[in-house]
This record gives C-alpha cells, sequence and structure tokens, in this order.
C-alpha cells in the first residue's frame, strides 16, 4: 500500500517553488554591489531592480556547512509564507548573521518580514517615479 503524503508535506512542496531560482553568481555580486540595503539584529536584507529573485546566504562562522544549510532553509520557508509582501520587481539577498542560529522559526518570520516591509518602503518612491 503507498504512503500518502501528510497535508504538512504537501503544503510544504506547493510553497517550495512559489519563488524563481535564485539569482546567478554574477546577478548575485551586482545585487550585493548596488542595492539597497536595511539591517536588523539578526539579518541583512539587500534589494535592488530585478525580476523577483531571492538568494540566501550565511557566514561560515554560523557553523558547519549542515548548520548552514539549515538556516538557509528556514529563511527559504520564511520567504515562501511572505510571498505577497515581496515585489515582483526587485530581487532581494537575504544574509543571515551567526546568531540567527538561536532564533525560534517565529521570531525569524517577524524579523524578516519587518525587513521586508521597510525594504519595500525604502524602493516604493523611486519604483513610482520611474
Amino acid at each position: 500500500m503507498a504512503k500518502t503524503p501528510s497535508s504538512d508535506a504537501a503544503r510544504r512542496v506547493a510553497t517550495r517553488f512559489l519563488r524563481k531560482t535564485g539569482p546567478s553568481k554574477a546577478r548575485f555580486e551586482s545585487i550585493y554591489q548596488s542595492g539597497k540595503r536595511v539591517s536588523t539584529a539578526h539579518l541583512r536584507l539587500i534589494a535592488d531592480r530585478g525580476v523577483g529573485k531571492v538568494g540566501i546566504a550565511t557566514a561560515k562562522k554560523t557553523g558547519c556547512h549542515g548548520r548552514r544549510n539549515w538556516v538557509k532553509r528556514r529563511i527559504r520557508e520564511c520567504i515562501a509564507s511572505m510571498e505577497s509582501r515581496l515585489r515582483n520587481d526587485l530581487d532581494y539577498i537575504a544574509i543571515a548573521t551567526p546568531n540567527v542560529v538561536e532564533m525560534d522559526f517565529g521570531a525569524l518570520q517577524s524579523e524578516l518580514g519587518d525587513a521586508v516591509i521597510r525594504m519595500n518602503e525604502r524602493w516604493a518612491e523611486e519604483l513610482e517615479s520611474s
């Protein structure tokens, strides 16, 4: 008898591919160099004009590659849950500081949501005038 996925697993699969894949390395560097920045206690969010892609980076100080990947997965889930807040005319990079490991998921989601709102406010005037 075949196993059926739980409703939680089905939700994760459904939200996994909402955003396009992350930016290329050259685009990532371009966003990092020329994008606008918003910082919080545990995250830094950088955005530049683009097509709605999201990149995620962690510092090696965060820990081994398994720990860094775990942090990236958590941030990816937060991004999927706030899909409607992200602008399709901006490319984002979320950079996690090493102390993000101690955060619980709700606090991470709240902090990233606040950073996205602040970033969108910074870009609102410039994008509307163009």
